[in-house]
């Protein structure tokens, strides 16, 4: 992983990534947390390395995770939402969140903090906003 912090890490480029706390809850018998990460570059493994570097790696993530986390049938990481600008169009798709009880049974959920709809809805926390102040956003050089 390269990060700042890193000395084996030559020439880190500047990240950043906003991170919500919408649940915690179980993924099978581990505890975990469901999270919306919004990247606001687009480095590789950005979201990866940022939550590797905070201490919680992503559920499945067997790169980041030295190797060890094998149990899940794949990692538990999903696009919500996927923009891409094309020379006529912007292709923008928006899909359901698979990780629910109704979908992976062993997904279960113990407390919510806020929704996406929820989060995304408040006019301070849309994309647009969001994305407009990546000034005032902690961010990790990777």
């Amino acid at each position: 992983m390269c990060s700042s912090d890193n000395a084996v890490c030559r020439e880190p480029r500047d990240a950043r990534t906003t991170i919500v706390l919408l649940q915690h809850g179980f993924y099978g018998e581990e505890p975990v947390s469901k999270v919306l990460l919004i990247p606001h570059t687009g480095r590789t493994h950005q979201l990866r390395v940022h939550c590797c570097h905070l201490g919680h790696c992503i559920v499945g993530d067997y790169m980041y995770s030295r190797r060890t986390d094998t149990a899940p049938f794949r990692m538990m990481l999903h696009a919500l939402r996927l923009i891409i600008p094309m020379k006529r169009e912007t292709v923008s798709v928006i899909s359901c969140d698979p990780f629910v009880p109704e979908i992976d049974n062993l997904w279960k959920p113990l407390t919510t903090f806020t929704t996406v709809d929820d989060f995304l809805g408040n006019s301070e926390n849309s994309l647009t906003n969001l994305i407009g102040n990546l000034s005032t956003l902690p961010s990790v050089s990777i």
